[in-house]
């Protein structure tokens, strides 16, 4: 990735999510998604003082050849705004493992790679939601039939 200076700003858009996950009568998990989310990226003159056209463009080959996962590079450049630069991030996850209701609204999950969590969770029709705690964040997970 590109290391630029601290007057730069960053933007990303929500993520999205695309894939299967399975929870299987035998007690089975299994999920293969595809997570993307794109990003904004404006590095002022004042990073780089001899920014010009061409080292925008250079900024574009360094993002696309040198982040796994990057597609679709494009930097503009503007002698007064900057660099402008903008890219999508894609990103794939496969599991497997197992799980185990452990309550009325819990359940844990062991999966490989190894990882074991408990999450809270509600069935309401065709819709699963997956809450767990990751530090001082809840993560939310919707997953539909």
């Amino acid at each position: 990735m590109v290391q630029i200076c601290g007057f730069a700003t960053v933007g990303v858009t929500p993520l999205t999510a695309d894939g299967t996950v399975s929870f299987k009568a035998d007690h089975t998990v299994a999920s293969s998604v595809v997570y993307s989310y794109r990003l904004n990226v404006l590095v002022p003159p004042v990073c780089n003082t001899g920014a010009s056209e061409a080292s925008c463009a250079a900024y574009a080959t360094a993002i696309s050849g040198g982040q796994d996962g990057a597609s679709d590079a494009h930097c503009n450049y503007d002698p007064v705004a900057g660099c402008s630069c903008s890219w999508t991030n894609t990103e794939s996850s496969t599991i497997s493992g197992t799980y185990e209701v452990m309550q009325v609204a819990s359940v844990w999950i062991t999966t490989s790679p190894v990882t074991n969590e408990v999450d809270d969770y509600c069935v309401a029709g065709n819709t699963l939601t997956l809450k767990r705690r990751e530090g001082d964040t809840i993560v939310t997970t919707i997953l539909t039939r």
